[in-house]
């Protein structure tokens, strides 16, 4: 089966990778807009890599698109606080102009109640990454924590768990 064959067929949740990949490139498009080049260049690579793939896309699509030497990074906190900095920041766009998309990458972390959640306040979502993102230390598991923590404020406990949950796995598999 060919790459373009393979790339419009629909996943579980209705959504092929062109359309993810749109949506990527519609936070990519944001995300320049409001001056954040690197974001950009990061959900761009993102949607060539949903594009790229013979399988419906997922979080491990964006993984395995990394480059090995990338996914093990230097361990320099200063430059991992950068990158989590950055792949939060490009979640956040992606939460404001395809959540959609961001549901049918991260559906295998999701359960309804964090659907539900994510298509009808994906703004109070993206609010919270943004306000993690602007932390100046973002090594090991706390921006897991810390979102967490934000969106306990905004949503319950289990919804704001699983939503914290899938933003890192999304950062994990993007650094």
């Amino acid at each position: 089966m060919s790459v373009a064959v393979a790339s419009s067929q629909l996943d579980g949740d209705g959504q092929s990778n062109q359309e993810k990949a749109a949506g990527l490139r519609a936070a990519a498009e944001a995300a320049e807009d409001a001056g954040d080049t690197q974001s950009a260049a990061d959900l761009r690579d993102w949607a060539v890599a949903v594009e790229s793939t013979s399988t419906p896309a997922t979080l491990e699509t964006i993984r395995q698109s990394r480059p090995e030497s990338a996914r093990q990074g230097d361990g320099a906190e200063g430059i991992t606080t950068y990158l989590v900095q950055l792949e939060l920041r490009g979640i956040a766009r992606l939460l404001r102009t395809a959540p959609q998309t961001f549901i049918s990458l991260a559906g295998e972390y999701l359960d309804d109640a964090a659907v539900d959640t994510i298509l009808t306040q994906s703004q109070e979502i993206a609010d919270a990454l943004e306000d993690v993102a602007n932390l100046p230390d973002l090594a090991s598991d706390r921006p897991e924590i810390q979102v967490r923590q934000l969106l306990e404020q905004r949503f319950d406990y289990g919804t704001a768990t699983l939503l914290a949950g899938t933003v890192n796995a999304l950062v994990r598999a993007a650094l």
